[in-house]
């Protein structure tokens, strides 16, 4: 017998074990239901050191031509002065992109939860809470899927998807958190379909076999 939630087996085989370091806590309650709570990173990660000094730097050139314009200077060329609004405006949508994108990665906490016959993932910042669901049922896979690239490498995070959706997480998680997470997710939701009970630490599950699922 394996407990679920403290050593996994991946697709390939290996064995995942939760990092003994990470930050993310795994709560079963009372119903059966499984939650992963993981908390904001803290930390002044690429994107808000990035669109803090895109800002900066709009902020002082735009300045600079707004002071020359207000002091009756004028800008030499063939092309009249309004241009430079959206000229300039496009870049401040940039750098408050960045911005945004990097507040998130700092203070941004989630929730998922297995549970009811839903998939649930909770987002919270700065007190304000969205939320989106799945079907249990509905879910097709648990997978770690390229998000985004960084210095033209690929950032991966974590996807649920489902007939009606999918939900998307967990980019700024280390890989071994990321690969112990959707392991173990989905190990409890394929445990919760074959009527498995999730109890104590994690579910108690027949012996696994090593190689693909």
């Amino acid at each position: 017998m394996k407990l679920l939630g403290e050593i996994m087996l991946n697709g390939d085989g290996q064995i995942l074990e939760k990092p003994s370091w990470t930050k993310i806590r795994r709560d079963v309650k009372g119903d059966g239901s499984v939650v992963w709570v993981i908390p904001a990173r803290g930390r002044f990660g690429f994107f808000l050191y990035f669109g803090v000094c895109w800002i900066l730097v709009t902020a002082m050139v735009s300045g600079g031509f707004l002071f020359s314009f207000s002091s009756g200077g004028r800008i030499k060329g063939n092309f009249p002065e309004w241009v430079f609004v959206p000229f300039f405006a496009m870049f401040w949508v940039i750098g408050l992109f960045f911005l945004y994108a990097g507040l998130r990665e700092k203070y941004m906490s989630h929730v998922v939860s297995v549970g009811g016959g839903i998939v649930r993932l909770r987002r919270e910042m700065f007190g304000k809470v969205r939320e989106k669901v799945l079907q249990e049922k509905g879910v097709t896979s648990v997978a770690e899927k390229v998000f985004y690239q960084r210095n033209y490498q690929p950032v991966y995070g974590i996807e649920i998807r489902g007939i009606e959706g999918k939900l998307r997480f967990g980019s700024n998680l280390e890989g071994e958190e990321k690969a112990w997470l959707v392991a173990d997710i989905d190990g409890v939701l394929k445990s919760r379909k074959k009527g498995e009970v999730v109890r104590g630490g994690g579910a108690m599950l027949e012996p696994m076999k090593v190689g693909k699922r």
